[in-house]
């Protein structure tokens, strides 16, 4: 694509990788050739079919028994031994929190933050959301720069599936954040 298309969720790529360039806990990770374009091959479309073709059923989300829920210690047997730093996982439950910072002091407008509660077999996770584009498409007008709330809890509709990253090393821990959130029409 030469940094030039926009990529967007479920589209499908010919990428030229150049060799695996694992780190601790992200086994999966490759260098890429960037003096080679992308080739866009097509769109995956978000259906049953695919939900169940991608989802996992892990007995826990990297559970290390103790403490947090959102981290595992770097070292952690659970980590070695999971072979990806990444999970699809249908939440039986879930909600999201869209959490009003304060005023950023070096720019002119406020900061947030969004959080998914998410319970899955059993266990109660508070995770970090990366995924930008389904809290702004979501969330963004139940939450407006105006509200005088500093802090939103809106529950997950049901029909999602949650892509669970951890995190390179940082600080020993690895994080758990919600890389992604599909909604299954």
């Amino acid at each position: 694509t030469k940094g030039r298309e926009q990529v967007s969720l479920l589209d499908i790529f010919e990428i030229p990788l150049l060799a695996p360039m694992p780190e601790a806990g992200q086994p999966e990770n490759w260098s890429i050739n960037l003096n080679q374009p992308w080739v866009h091959l097509g769109s995956l479309v978000p259906n049953n079919q695919l939900a169940q073709a991608i989802t996992e059923a892990p007995s826990g989300i990297w559970n290390a028994g103790y403490g947090h829920s959102d981290r595992i210690v770097s070292n952690h047997p659970t980590v070695e031994d999971s072979g990806s730093s990444l999970v699809i996982v249908k939440p039986e439950s879930g909600e999201f929190v869209l959490q009003r910072l304060g005023a950023d002091p070096w720019h002119n407008y406020s900061r947030k933050r969004s959080l998914l509660k998410l319970l899955y077999k059993g266990d109660t996770y508070w995770l970090n959301v990366t995924d930008d584009d389904y809290a702004n498409k979501n969330f963004a007008k139940s939450f407006p720069e105006e509200a005088s709330s500093d802090s939103r809890t809106i529950p997950l509709k049901g029909n999602e599936l949650v892509c669970v990253s951890l995190t390179p090393i940082f600080k020993g821990n690895h994080y758990k954040v919600a890389a992604t959130i599909l909604s299954i029409p």
